[in-house]
């Protein structure tokens, strides 16, 4: 997605979190290693002067531990982790900065494709401008035979649930979207 608008001639700021996927070198970027440093570092970029668009492409953690004990668990000894769910950082962004463009994703697995249309439709509700919406279980042929995600990006005034199917495509449509938007 920030490689695809990047590309696009747009002023990316990337917040990645750690893991496998390293994105381009060239593309702005800053890690992060913790929810609370996310959440930090989204509400400023989204706070700075002249943002005017937001993509949020995932769920950071919508729960964390209760308690974090220090050290070593000791070997052979049963314990349980006590979870809390996590501030909405997308909702807390959605109040701070009320005039920024907000294009938010949710997941959904187990509903049908209209139940997933009526949570995309309660997300425009509650002021987000654009979602992009898809199942799990839901996949779409490649080239080469092997599958794919696809979502539907809805969004006024239409409401349209335009089918993006793959990565690159899903990226494409959000760009198209945001190339729209600017141009108004």
């Amino acid at each position: 997605m920030a490689e695809e608008l990047y590309l696009r001639g747009a002023d990316v700021r990337l917040v990645h979190g750690q893991g496998a996927f390293q994105p381009p070198a060239f593309l702005p970027m800053t890690l992060i290693r913790s929810y609370d440093e996310y959440r930090q570092q989204v509400g400023e970029l989204a706070a700075e002067e002249g943002c005017r668009f937001g993509v949020f492409t995932a769920a950071v953690a919508d729960y964390r531990p209760k308690r974090v004990r220090e050290g070593k668990m000791p070997s052979g000894q049963p314990w349980t982790i006590e979870l809390e769910p996590t501030v909405k950082v997308i909702r807390e962004v959605r109040e701070a900065c009320p005039d920024l463009h907000m294009v938010v994703f949710k997941l959904e697995e187990g509903v049908s494709h209209e139940e997933l249309l009526d949570t995309a439709a309660k997300r425009l509700e509650e002021g987000y401008q654009a979602v992009v919406a898809n199942r799990g279980e839901e996949m779409g042929p490649r080239e080469d035979g092997g599958e794919e995600h696809v979502a539907y990006l809805i969004a006024p005034p239409r409401f349209d649930a335009a089918k993006l199917v793959g990565k690159a495509g899903i990226a494409k449509g959000v760009a198209d979207h945001l190339e729209r938007e600017v141009g108004e």
